[in-house]
């Protein structure tokens, strides 16, 4: 009998506390502020760190800058019968080296469409330096990268086949 009533005892006395203990629970937690106790990570190894890289925004843009003028200086060279046009094959100087090696105009002073061809190297020298720029850009001024080391996540969609039904199955690692 004593024991029955020992155990009574300690039961109510349990059924008591623990209403009182999920209720100050409850309101600590409330109360909590943000650095008040760590919590730990689902994944421990997962670390994020940052990383420099090339911008390859800008090296692309220069590569574009640079390479469609070019092909227009190679195609003009190779069906040009002029000596100085050859110079075009060197990227970002060949326009310039054209333009100071031209011969100048004949003696009757018809120079037909000289100038237009001026003003077409000096723009092509110029889409051709500034498409060299930005390449050695994207390589001088690298821009941060964030990534995570561990495991990638990955799921993988599958067609399911039961008795009655069909349908497709997601099965990942997170």
């Amino acid at each position: 009998m004593k024991v029955r009533k020992g155990l009574r005892k300690m039961f109510s006395t349990i059924a008591a506390a623990t209403p009182l203990t999920f209720c100050a629970t409850t309101v600590g937690a409330q109360n909590a502020q943000p650095g008040d106790a760590p919590v730990p990570s689902a994944r421990r190894d997962v670390q994020p760190f940052s990383d420099r890289a090339p911008n390859s925004e800008l090296i692309t843009t220069g590569v574009l800058t640079l390479g469609l003028p070019y092909i227009v200086s190679i195609v003009v060279a190779t069906g040009s019968p002029r000596n100085s046009d050859s110079y075009l094959y060197a990227p970002v100087v060949g326009p310039w080296l054209d333009l100071a090696n031209r011969e100048d105009c004949p003696a009757d002073g018809l120079c037909g469409n000289e100038t237009a061809y001026e003003i077409a190297l000096v723009a092509d020298g110029i889409l051709q330096a500034v498409g060299a720029l930005e390449i050695a850009s994207g390589f001088a001024f690298p821009v941060p990268h964030s990534r995570t080391s561990g495991r990638p996540t990955r799921v993988r969609i599958a067609p399911s086949i039961a008795r009655t039904s069909y349908g497709l199955s997601a099965v990942g690692s997170f």
